[in-house]
This record gives C-alpha cells, sequence and structure tokens, in this order.
C-alpha cells in the first residue's frame, strides 16, 4: 500500500538505502491516532482485516492514498 501521494512534498517521499519511504511526524501521528479508535475492534474476536481495511481508507481519506 502506497501511503504518499504522488503530489506530496519532497519531504514525504524521502526514502531509506532499502527503498522504503520514511515517514514524517504527521503521518506517524495520522496512523496512532486512526489505530486509537479502532484498537477496540483490533481486539476483538473478529479477524483484523476489515479494520485494516478501514484504516486504510481513512488515510485514504485524508489524502494519503
Amino acid at each position: 500500500m502506497d501511503l504518499v501521494p504522488e503530489n506530496s512534498s519532497s519531504a514525504n517521499k524521502r526514502t531509506t538505502a532499502g527503498g522504503r519511504v520514511k515517514w514524517s511526524a504527521a503521518l506517524e501521528c495520522l496512523l496512532v491516532d486512526i489505530w486509537q479508535e479502532k484498537i477496540e475492534d483490533l481486539r476483538g474476536p473478529r479477524k483484523n482485516s476489515h479494520v485494516y481495511m478501514e484504516m486504510a481508507e481513512s488515510m485514504k481519506e485524508a489524502g494519503l492514498g
């Protein structure tokens, strides 16, 4: 899943030597906030794939997908 939009600032496009994207502090905070909202669902008895899909959709809505 590509979390950095094509038109994002160059600060968000930095990569490591291995080619992985370095997340900005703002992206990390957004992910933690979304995770916090979904933590009870993640701890539930059902599989988590639907929760992760919802989290990905939330990040896309924030302009990161």
